[in-house]
């Protein structure tokens, strides 16, 4: 019988041209000249498949488990048995010759009793407990999740996949402690996995996405890479992980290139591109694609012959995650200039602006902005409540409180909520403060203090004389508050400036200005951009101003330069002075006059024509009563 098995066994070996067949006849010859052979079994359960039954020389008819039950029956020590029941075993049980019932967690532990040093079941154990959950071994011990994965570390020292386990499973800014009394982190961890496999895919996306930008780690082998970097290794060695492409996309600008090892030159849609061909079930990666699409006409070829537009990839996103919140705000967005606009979803129902936010706040309750955006849609009738999709009945104010709640630094809850708000009242929000309608424009300030406009509304709310302190510890009273608007308003005309001429300029155009200074077409964005805090580089785009060029193509060959310099004129300081690449000398005009208050009549009519959407989408279901 012996050496029917090792005959069996050598079959098995993948090199050899012998059939299945072959080795099942051997098996159970084997198992004829000795029924009590514990291995014989566990491998005759091992190549029948979990649908096939074998009939043995004394005329039982077992299935692939009965198979492995006998041979834990003939050797209750024997780990193999255990381990292969555990592998095919689902959320059911499996009963055994001695009558135990035993589900995979069970299994495990008799692998382990078996077999102390077993790794494998060491880590399917913790991957199969619960947060928090812990599990007795033979021996008495009770581990948790962190500690069977140290098990299998210690037990194997090489095992990559245990580092990565123990690594997932430790909260970020601890460490654990090993049998050979090193003190880890998760980035160590992920480290000492590439150490055990230095093709280990896994270990380089995860400790890419850990890495902030800028940031760098140093390999075992004396490299030292970057998020980038880490993320193209991954591609390197698993060139259909979705997720690696997709976090290298998130790594890029919009304008960024990175070349992976193939020779491949991928920009940051191309990399979303391919985390859809890797996974075209992921929703998440066409949400990413679609958000940097800037031009609404734009189709985006796809691997499978598709070209999705920017709508049509957010409906995707939702098609295959129908709780993807964000791809229904980004949706209404879409919207936004259309009221009686809809949009069709995968499911058959056509949504407008209104029912496309209550969807988003029916995935992420927490969806600061969802709150926000119908708030400021019934902002013009204090009378109307919106029913929310977890059942509670919400007014105008009550949802910029819920705004707020979600994102605390929201300027444009605290912004809406003041103006819903009456001059003799105060609001309380979740955190317990009880503020007026000052305070709330102080917040709304603190939240976004470049906003010249809300400078203007809390100093039309002063009394002459009267101050009010900002967060910064200022004190500022009616006269001060109209000129830091004044302030802001010239950087807004300056940035307007610079943004225009940017988009007249060449890649390899330059501007001189009145003290010597050369700006190039990056600089003269980087200059638009310092005051807003936004990123340049996404408006740097060739696909932005391309577009843009092409659409003003036809007013003719010096219109865009003529914004320029009209926008230049009112947005440099008094005698500044810049030369245009042809040669133009353009000189600011004398300082405007401070600005004006905010744009009252424009806001209304905003607030009125969101309104009416949610009026259209029948999200409004009661009136106030009182």
């Amino acid at each position: 019988n012996l050496d029917f098995t090792a005959l069996a066994c050598t079959c098995m070996h993948p090199n050899t041209q012998t059939t299945q067949m072959d080795q099942r006849q051997l098996l159970l010859n084997a198992i004829s000249l000795n029924s009590n052979f514990s291995a014989v079994y566990a491998g005759l359960g091992f190549v029948t498949a979990a649908d096939e039954t074998v009939q043995l020389h004394d005329g039982r008819v077992l299935d692939k488990r009965q198979l492995l039950a006998e041979a834990i029956h003939c050797d209750p020590d024997y780990f193999l048995p255990y381990q292969y029941l555990c592998t095919i075993l689902g959320e059911d049980v499996v009963q055994l010759r001695d009558g135990r019932e035993l589900d995979r967690k069970q299994l495990c532990v008799e692998v382990i009793r078996c077999d102390a040093d077993n790794l494998n079941s060491y880590g399917i154990l913790g991957c199969l407990l619960a947060a928090g959950e812990t599990v007795q071994l033979h021996d008495g011990r009770v581990l948790d999740e962190r500690q069977l994965y140290v098990e299998a570390v210690h037990a194997f020292d090489c095992c990559s996949r245990a580092y990565n386990s123990l690594a997932v499973a430790l909260p970020v800014g601890e460490t654990v402690r090993l049998q050979d009394g090193r003190a880890l982190g998760k980035k160590q961890l992920h480290l000492e996995a590439i150490r055990c496999e230095p093709k280990d895919g896994e270990a380089y996306v995860i400790l890419g996405g850990m890495l902030g930008a800028g940031e760098t780690v140093q390999l075992f082998d004396g490299r030292v890479l970057d998020n980038k970097q880490l993320l193209v290794e991954a591609i390197r060695y698993e060139s259909d992980s979705f997720y690696a492409y997709i976090r290298l996309g998130d790594a890029l600008a919009t304008s960024e290139t990175v070349k992976l090892h193939d020779g491949r030159v991928m920009d940051k849609r191309q990399l979303y591109v391919e985390a859809i061909r890797c996974d075209p079930e992921w929703g998440g990666a066409y949400y990413d694609l679609g958000d940097e699409v800037t031009c609404l006409e734009e189709q985006v070829p796809l691997h499978d012959g598709r070209a999705l537009d920017k709508r049509q990839l957010f409906v995707e996103a939702i098609r295959h995650d129908p709780d993807l919140a964000v791809a229904y705000r980004s949706l209404a967005e879409l919207l936004d200039d259309d009221e009686d606009e809809k949009v069709q979803l995968p499911d058959g129902r056509e949504l407008g602006w209104g029912l496309l936010q209550w969807e988003a706040l029916r995935c992420d309750p927490d969806c600061g902005e969802a709150y926000c955006e119908l708030a400021w849609g019934l902002s013009e009738d204090a009378g109307v409540k919106v029913r929310l999709p977890d059942g509670r009945v919400l007014d105008c104010a009550q949802m910029f409180v819920e705004a707020i709640r979600c994102r605390p630094d929201y300027s444009e809850a605290f912004l809406g909520l003041a103006k819903v708000l009456t001059d003799a009242k105060t609001v309380q929000l979740h955190d317990g403060r009880v503020l007026d309608k000052k305070q709330l424009y102080v917040e709304a300030i603190r939240c976004k203090s470049k906003d010249a406009d809300v400078y203007s509304m809390l100093a039309n709310l002063l009394a002459p004389g009267e101050t009010v302190q900002m967060h910064d510890g200022r004190v500022l009273d009616q006269q001060q508050l109209r000129d830091h608007v004044a302030l802001q308003k010239a950087a807004e005309k300056r940035r307007t400036a610079f943004l225009a001429l940017a988009n007249w300029l060449r890649p390899d155009e330059s501007v001189t200005m009145g003290d010597g200074q050369t700006l190039s077409l990056k600089q003269v964005m980087d200059v638009a951009f310092a005051f807003s805090g936004q990123c340049s580089t996404r408006l740097a785009n060739e696909h932005y101003f391309g577009g843009m060029r092409a659409t003003l193509a036809g007013a003719g060959p010096d219109y865009l330069k003529n914004i320029a310099v009209s926008s230049l004129r009112k947005g440099l300081q008094p005698g500044e002075t810049m030369r245009l690449p042809d040669g133009t000398v353009v000189e600011g005009e004398a300082a405007a006059a401070a600005a004006a208050d905010g744009d009252k009549g424009k806001e209304e009519a905003s607030s009125a024509n969101k309104r009416a959407r949610i009026d259209d989408d029948d999200v409004a279901v009661e009136a106030a009563e009182d």
